[in-house]
């Protein structure tokens, strides 16, 4: 993949000819693999080649990859010149070439005296990083199209993963968060209980694909209670963990209502993106009944879109305060803690600048920000929010609400206390 072009100020910089230039004829070798030079080089004319060797597989010697054909405006050498460590490739001029040379010390000067070459740097370095990260999620992706290619090779019958004390498939220890253990991917989807499920069609904004999307049935909802913060828990099915529609083409996903037609350059960005959540998510199979460990890989999947396409913090507010309930429900007290911060960020960001809400929204919020500090270990912030709550002239036509709110303000007030004891 060709990296952009990006200004480095060359013109200015073929005033340092004098100073620092240097000229090479072709064939000349630079450096080589493994060498520990400190020099830093820019290309003001000619070609270079970046070239390692290869191993020698078939005894007909060692061959050799050119890694990047660099020219006038390209640079090269600066992780050795910044870092100390040895050249990890040969640089080799396959055309009469005049380049600038820095050591580690006039590199910062030119860091420093040119602001436009110090952009131009941070931005080529940022393309590398980013075109080694596609290389390797599409190595990724072949790798796991070639194992799916393999004959499944006769052996001892599979045994299911290990259970805790609790009967729930082991996690892995370190896991990320929400991270299914290795026997969770390429697991085959349980297929849906059509008395439970409907099914709608959803067309996927990005690939235009059109795939069913399961609804939980209203007569198989079954409430047994409800959190403080709005989280209902459920007898049986849990909607949650269907409140997310992933195109299985793409790995678009999204709420229903997302799935509206999106801008074009936002698209784009997301077909950019499809080979990396492949990598990152290709292995689930979202089609059919999910438990709460598959619920919060298509929120993650859903985050990961949405910060693609940029919604609003409404959005960003629901999907993370969505996650952080999964998390509560496996139990996961540190990513519930995590999701919970980020959805508060959210909900007050939105408080504070969505000048169309209407009273009900406004007071609702109000209360929620209340809960949620308190619940992350804002007392004193907690009691601000439910205070402002209780007065607000919406909640007064919610007894139930008003209510709850003001368990919860005795809560943050006796917190509040305890905290203030605990640190005089």
């Amino acid at each position: 993949m060709a990296l952009p072009k990006r200004d480095i100020d060359l013109i200015a910089l073929k005033a340092l000819r004098r100073r620092y230039g240097v000229v090479y004829p072709k064939g000349q070798v630079i450096f080589r693999e493994g060498e520990a030079s400190r020099q830093f080089f820019i290309v003001l004319q000619g070609r270079i080649e970046i070239t390692r060797q290869l191993p020698d597989v078939d005894g007909s010697g060692p061959g050799r990859q050119v890694l990047v054909t660099l020219g006038p405006g390209d640079f090269f050498g600066e992780m050795a010149a910044f870092t100390g460590e040895p050249r990890s490739s040969d640089a080799i001029v396959v055309e009469d070439a005049s380049l600038l040379y820095f050591n580690e010390r006039t590199a910062l000067e030119l860091l420093r005296t040119s602001p436009q070459f110090a952009l131009g740097l941070i931005q080529t370095l940022c393309d590398r990083i980013r075109n080694n990260n596609l290389q390797l999620a599409e190595m990724r992706v072949e790798v796991e199209r070639l194992r799916r290619l393999l004959p499944v090779q006769d052996s001892a019958p599979e045994m299911p993963p290990a259970a805790t004390a609790t009967g729930q498939p082991a996690v892995a220890a370190g896991a990320p968060d929400g991270a299914a253990v290795a026997s969770d991917i390429d697991r085959p989807a349980r297929p849906l209980d059509e008395e439970t499920f409907a099914l709608k069609d959803l067309t996927c904004p990005v690939c235009r694909k059109t795939f069913p999307f399961p609804i939980v049935r209203s007569k198989h909802i079954r409430v047994i209670g409800r959190d403080t913060d709005f989280r209902e828990v459920h007898g049986g099915v849990n909607p949650l963990h269907y409140a997310i529609g992933v195109c299985p083409q793409c790995l678009y996903a999204a709420f229903p209502e997302d799935f509206a037609p999106l801008e074009p350059t936002v698209v784009n960005m997301l077909r950019d993106d499809e080979l990396r959540r492949r990598a990152a998510f290709g292995g689930f199979d979202f089609s059919g009944a999910r438990d709460a460990s598959l619920a919060a890989q298509s929120y993650e999947l859903a985050l990961r879109c949405a910060t693609l396409r940029r919604a609003g913090p409404d959005r960003r507010a629901r999907l993370h305060h969505a996650r952080a309930w999964i998390a509560r429900e496996m139990q996961d007290a540190e990513a519930e803690r995590g999701y919970l911060g980020q959805s508060l960020a959210d909900y007050q960001y939105r408080l504070e600048h969505d000048h169309a809400m209407n009273a009900d929204t406004e007071g609702a919020l109000t209360y929620l920000l209340g809960d949620l500090s308190l619940r992350l270990g804002k007392p004193e912030e907690a009691l601000n929010w439910l205070r402002a709550a209780i007065d607000h002239d919406s909640l007064k036509r919610k007894p139930a609400l008003m209510r709850v709110a003001r368990e919860r303000l005795e809560e943050a007030r006796l917190s509040a206390r305890q905290t203030q004891m605990s640190e005089a």
